[in-house]
């Protein structure tokens, strides 16, 4: 909602999402700010009461996610499925916010539901028994751990064997539907695996089955071998200027390379194939990730992304806050001042109310 920072000349700014505000602009700038505004001092969030998840997972196939893909992401609070890799299938994962009717029961009033099933479907995974957990260890850490590391470490010698593990690893871990009810961070989070390359992109969510296919096609005939999953999320539209999904709803793709016991697999070639597929597509790299984009490439992909340099600059004229990636991204930044945007036109968007509306997030 707010934040105070510190810029390199010892100035403390506070700046707001409030229409109007001074600093609204340094507000919406800093949210995405990579570090090159100022030193954050304090924030001021707007908290939610704590609530718990319902996480629907099932099997799927992709040509029938990417059918119904809009009527699937409207359906639930978060929708995101898991694409295997030189294969059709999918992993869907379909969460909701639980009525807290059913929380607020007592442990009695819940026994004397007569579904059995719906007390196995509501019962909190945290609760479950010792058989069931160790169960479940066996799947998610024996199987889907350690077995599937050093299945991966096997592929490094023969690649050809990674459309098998991948096979494999849908139908022992994925190929059944799976209940999880917990509270919020305890369904938000998961498992990472072992050590692995990311890359991950926002593209147009009008552009999913497009990027996909092509994607798909990509590995299927041009001899990528990737492994699983490539992770497929939604969100909306944004009003932080930086923010990949800034301006329409967004579909972020996520592509690994798991590195098996350490060992490198080299992914050159499904990287650069995977990226030019997205920039195509008109996608943004996320900032967490690494990417090879400059300013060059930055303006045309970002609205308003002369215009936070120009507020950068305001902020950091000597560059105190520059690091190696900053230098990399603006070394290219154009000189010529004919197409630089009127900072005061992102201003007054901003104070006349056409921010974006950020209350409806999916994830």
């Amino acid at each position: 909602m707010a934040m105070r920072l510190i810029t390199p000349s010892g100035d403390i700014i506070y700046c707001s999402k409030e229409t109007g505000s001074q600093h609204s602009d340094v507000f919406f700038s800093a949210l995405c700010g990579l570090g090159a505004l100022g030193i954050i001092l304090e924030v001021t969030i707007q908290c939610e009461r704590k609530f718990f998840l319902h996480q629907l997972t099932y099997p799927s196939r992709l040509d029938s996610v990417l059918e119904r893909l809009d009527e699937n992401v409207e359906s639930c609070d978060h929708f995101r499925f898991l694409y295997f890799p030189h294969t059709d299938y999918v992993s869907v994962s379909i969460t909701n916010k639980v009525n807290g009717e059913f929380l607020n029961l007592s442990k009695l009033e819940q026994q004397s539901i007569e579904s059995m099933d719906l007390m196995d479907q509501y019962r909190l995974s945290s609760e479950r028994n010792i058989i069931q957990r160790i169960s479940d260890w066996i799947v998610n850490y024996g199987i889907g751990y350690h077995l599937l590391q050093f299945a991966y470490w096997l592929s490094t010698y023969e690649p050809k064997i990674v459309p098998i593990i991948n096979r494999l690893a849908f139908w022992l871990l994925y190929s059944s539907n799976q209940v999880k009810l917990d509270i919020s961070y305890k369904v938000f989070n998961f498992e990472c695996l072992f050590a692995q390359h990311v890359n991950e992109w926002s593209i147009p969510r009008n552009k999913t089955s497009e990027a996909l296919l092509e994607l798909k096609t990509a590995i299927d005939n041009d001899g990528l071998y990737a492994h699983f999953p490539i992770e497929v999320r939604f969100v909306r539209q944004s009003s932080i200027y930086l923010a990949p999904s800034y301006g329409r709803d967004s579909t972020y793709i996520n592509i690994i390379s798991y590195r098996p016991y350490g060992r490198h697999v080299d992914h050159t070639d499904y990287w650069n194939r995977f990226e030019e597929i997205m920039k195509r597509n008109g996608g943004r790299p996320h900032w967490a990730k690494n990417h090879r984009e400059t300013a060059v490439d930055l303006i045309r992909m970002y609205p308003y992304f002369r215009c936070w340099s120009n507020i950068r600059k305001r902020l950091d004229p000597n560059r105190l806050f520059f690091n190696s990636y900053l230098d990399r991204i603006f070394s290219t930044f154009p000189t010529s001042t004919m197409a630089i945007t009127n900072e005061s036109e992102m201003i007054d968007t901003v104070e006349s109310g056409s921010s974006l509306d950020l209350s409806h997030s999916k994830h």
